[in-house]
């Protein structure tokens, strides 16, 4: 017994040894390899602008608790887990954060115990494919945080639903969003197309979902109170026509709060804007559109 009590002491103590810490400002390429795994974030990383962070296949980041990797650069991560160094309980560390300007290449991540795994501030190069997973996080999403779409943007699939804090499309830019997608709005939050298109075209088997972030229905994250009619803004077109502004096989579903229009409309098209609407499912509103 004393031997093995020795024993698990030794792979405890080798554990902790050929762990590799890190912490503050990438200001070069960086490798993160396997060799070197696991990395442990004792204090927040950020890869700064013009820098490109490489994580090794089959390398795995622990984060300490409050923790985040902050993306101002180039983040590559294939086949990495991002896990907490302290537990197994969803929020112990923070995110995952692109900043607007970054890019960010990830196949088939891992993302376990963050508060969220992934937001997105402002337009990025976000590029995302493979068999990822997003377990035991507090909010099961890539949360996009009050983003101006500026410049064109693409929310390529996902096996989560963006959680939304409010995006305005401007200066002519266009978002386009892969088919498969699911949208969640938080309460008064909307998308407006300001000066700029939407291109949201899904298929049959792959449509695109606009819901509440109360609606239990659409999987992921769902916040607590029961989605409800006209909890959030829905989609408000003023500006563009209906040969840019597209929507194909969606479904728009508890919009219409008053902010944006105060008909309650899921979906609202002003005087001077259009938007092509095929085998689309608009629902769950005081009315489903106001032209």
């Amino acid at each position: 017994m004393k031997k093995l009590f020795f024993l698990l002491i030794a792979i405890v103590a080798c554990w902790n040894v050929y762990a590799t810490d890190v912490s503050g400002k990438i200001t070069g390429n960086t490798t993160w390899t396997v060799d070197n795994s696991p990395y442990v974030v004792t204090a927040s990383v950020t890869v700064n602008s013009g820098v490109a962070l490489t994580i090794q296949n089959g390398v795995e980041v622990r984060f300490a608790d409050g923790t985040s990797l902050y993306v101002l650069g180039t983040l590559n991560a294939s086949g990495v887990t991002f896990t907490s160094n302290t537990g197994t309980t969803a929020g112990l560390w923070s995110k995952i954060e692109l900043a607007g300007g970054s890019v960010a290449n990830l196949l088939d991540i891992n993302v376990m115990y963050a508060q969220y795994p992934i937001q997105i501030n402002g337009v990025c190069n976000f590029n995302i494919s493979g068999a990822n997973s997003f377990a035991n996080n507090t909010y099961q999403g890539v949360y996009i945080y009050g983003s101006t779409i500026n410049s064109n943007f693409t929310l390529p699939k996902i096996n989560v639903p963006y959680l939304i804090s409010g995006i305005n499309i401007t200066d002519e830019a266009k978002l386009t969003i892969a088919p498969g997608n699911t949208l969640k709005f938080w309460h008064r939050t909307g998308l407006s197309v300001s000066a700029g298109s939407l291109n949201a075209i899904g298929t049959e088997s792959e449509p695109i979902l606009f819901t509440s972030v109360r609606d239990a229905d659409a999987g992921g994250y769902t916040e607590a109170g029961g989605a409800t009619p006209n909890f959030w803004y829905g989609l408000d077109f003023v500006n563009g026509d209906s040969t840019v502004n597209k929507l194909k096989y969606c479904a728009i579903r508890y919009g219409g709060h008053s902010y944006y229009n105060g008909e309650a409309s899921n979906v609202e098209v002003s005087e001077n804007a259009g938007v092509s609407i095929t085998n689309c499912t608009i629902e769950k509103s005081q009315r489903a559109m106001w032209i």
